[in-house]
């Protein structure tokens, strides 16, 4: 304002335009006319120098300086002690601004602890911008970039230049997430330290980063909030390798099943979403049966199937090639050779599209927006079991080198678990081969009896065990019921099952009783188990049942070792176990058998089954009978 107008104005007029909310507002401000003399008091200058505006007002600027400091005119900026109204002294920094057309100066001043403070933090703000290892944004009340070092080449992550906002750089998800949580510092004043922030970038470079972010509240002098002030680091490096940690620790507990297809499927739940989009697992046709794939690949003929599939984005896309199909030949490009070799390849759609050489291979083969690919051998003593396959589409960063190692270790892993379930797979048929032939024909028919049998496998076990069943024929028609279980699974208990069975069959045809017929087979256990190795002696008892059916007295003499009582259903009744008094086990010894005589009227049906069955219903037996 001009020297000669403020003479024209009131003293509450000139503090009106002297006073406000800029940034110079805490600035005390004093108008001096040529001649020296205070024409305008501003109200930051009451304040500092503790002197109203008419004490002032009309008098020389000189005689608010010490008489040592009177001599002479000051200079046009520096720091000298001002005295107070109350006699205290105090040191200021001031700056002398002519005004226009010479009518006079605007003298600003602020005290010199205050202009230290000022230059401290103009001297921190110019070294936060123009650095890169710490990113500093500072926003207004609207979140919208004001002053930032994080809108050129250097620091990781899309650039933020003033005027931006997080959702314009930002996946919605992620913008959300930040936008509230730098509200909530606007709103409250708390600060936020080290805060993980995933930024996925919606604008060039795209990419996956993760920063730790610290912001505070920013205020003006009365303590309203003018913005936020954000420090960003970034944490992308750290983020990747707690993320690959996990990834490693999740596929440590692949092949928890020795089942092949499940374990092809635990691969592509522990690769998607996480480290994919899409996965899926193709294994050689003969691993599928238990058999090693042949040693040596030629040609692009892998000889695959598809076994198991993910997709993070809904159920898998019908033109990519579905599971149980076989894979289609593959041209004899450097590419699959990479692969049969046992090596891991990472590449673009565009060089897959280049090896392929055919659109119809690539859409089986390339999910829709699809964009890096890296494919691994699973590869383990020396034998190429199948493949596992990866898909980036809607994640932007493509598969990097430590991508493709990780991948590959992944994959090493996995496939001795795959090995694993192949190997278990082959010994299973092997071993479930021998059991069938050791049992009988599932069904029998004679002129007064027909038998029907079934072995079953407990849910999630070995699916190898002792149980048998047999029907043996017997002299006058009679029949000889019998069923048992062989303590413990595997190849011992079925070769002792395979044992017991004989055995029964020839005591059997002696025509012994049926307690009778299990105190020898008691004593054949026996002897069996003094004769195992040591490591075995646990599996060499036995429960058993033996039912001798006579159709002509119409009875059936039955006694037990240990076993479960067989079910009657009467022409005319519902289903009833039998009462009978089953002794001790097969090998145990101590009690004698005893037997049980019971009606079987024509067309009963007797059922005799081992204590899986009674299992599957709780540890209860008598309520699982």
């Amino acid at each position: 304002m001009r020297a000669n107008d403020a003479d024209n104005e009131a003293p509450g007029d000139a503090d009106e335009r002297l006073d406000g909310d800029g940034p110079l507002a805490e600035a005390a401000v004093a108008l001096v006319e040529r001649r020296g003399v205070v024409v305008g008091w501003s109200r930051a200058a009451e304040e500092l120098l503790e002197r109203p505006a008419a004490e002032v007002l009309g008098r020389s600027v000189l005689r608010l300086l010490p008489r040592a400091e009177r001599a002479g005119p000051p200079p046009e900026s520096g720091e000298v002690t001002v005295e107070r109204g109350s006699g205290r002294a105090v040191a200021v920094r001031y700056q002398a601004r002519p005004l226009r057309d010479g009518a006079g100066i605007a003298i600003l001043a602020v005290t010199a602890e205050r202009a230290r403070e000022i230059e401290h933090a103009e001297s921190l703000s110019r070294a936060l911008l123009s650095q890169d290892r710490i990113g500093y944004v500072l926003r207004d009340t609207e979140l919208a970039v004001v002053r930032t070092n994080v809108d050129r080449d250097g620091f990781p992550g899309p650039a933020l230049p003033p005027g931006s906002r997080l959702s314009d750089v930002m996946g919605s998800a992620d913008a959300a997430g930040a936008d509230a949580a730098l509200r909530g510092v606007l709103e409250t004043g708390e600060p936020l330290a080290g805060n993980d922030q995933r930024v996925r970038s919606t604008q060039p470079p795209y990419g996956d980063w993760s920063w730790s972010v610290s912001a505070l509240r920013m205020t003006d002098r009365r303590g309203r909030p003018t913005g936020v002030a954000v420090l960003l680091t970034d944490a992308t490096d750290h983020w990747k390798m707690a993320r690959r940690s996990a990834l490693r620790h999740r596929a440590a507990r692949i092949g928890g099943t020795l089942d092949t297809e499940g374990t092809a499927q635990e691969i592509v739940d522990t690769l998607v979403p996480d480290f994919a989009d899409y996965a899926w697992v193709d294994l050689a046709e003969p691993v599928l049966t238990g058999d090693e794939p042949p040693r040596s690949l030629k040609g692009g003929d892998l000889n695959l199937r598809r076994v198991s599939v993910r997709s993070a984005h809904g159920p898998w896309p019908s033109e990519l090639l579905q599971p149980g199909h076989v894979v289609p030949d593959l041209p004899d490009h450097p590419m699959v050779r990479r692969l049969q070799e046992g090596r891991t390849i990472v590449v673009d759609r565009a060089t897959l599209e280049e090896g392929l050489a055919d659109p119809a291979r690539v859409r089986r083969a390339a999910p829709e927006g699809g964009h890096s690919l890296s494919i691994a051998p699973l590869f383990a003593r020396g034998l190429v079991l199948g493949v596992v396959a990866v898909w980036r589409a809607k994640r932007p960063e493509p598969f990097d080198e430590e991508d493709g190692a990780l991948l590959t270790e992944i994959a090493a892993h996995a496939a001795l678990s795959v090995d694993n379930a192949r190997r278990y797979t082959r010994e299973h048929r092997a071993t479930m081969a021998l059991q069938r032939r050791l049992l009988p024909r599932a069904s029998t028919v004679t002129s007064v009896m027909e038998t029907a049998g079934a072995y079953r496998p407990a849910a999630g076990g070995a699916g190898l065990g002792g149980d048998w069943f047999d029907a043996i024929e017997l002299p006058c028609l009679r029949t000889a019921l019998v069923v048992g279980d062989v303590t413990g699974h595997g190849l011992h208990a079925t070769a002792t099952m395979g044992r017991l069975r004989t055995a029964v069959g020839t005591l059997a045809d002696l025509e012994l009783a049926p307690d009778e017929l299990l105190t020898h087979l008691d004593d054949l256990v026996k002897r069996l188990a003094g004769e195992a190795d040591p490591a075995h002696r646990d599996v060499v008892s036995a429960t058993c049942l033996v039912a001798v059916h006579d159709p002509v007295a119409g009875r059936c003499v039955m006694a037990a070792a240990g076993h479960p009582p067989p079910l009657m259903v009467a022409p005319d009744g519902p289903a009833r176990p039998v009462p009978i008094q089953p002794g001790p086990p097969l090998g145990v010894g101590g009690l004698p058998f005893e037997a049980t005589s019971v009606d079987v009227p024509p067309g009963s049906v007797l059922a005799l089954y081992t204590d899986g069955l009674l299992l599957r219903y709780g540890d209860d037996l008598d309520s699982g009978t």
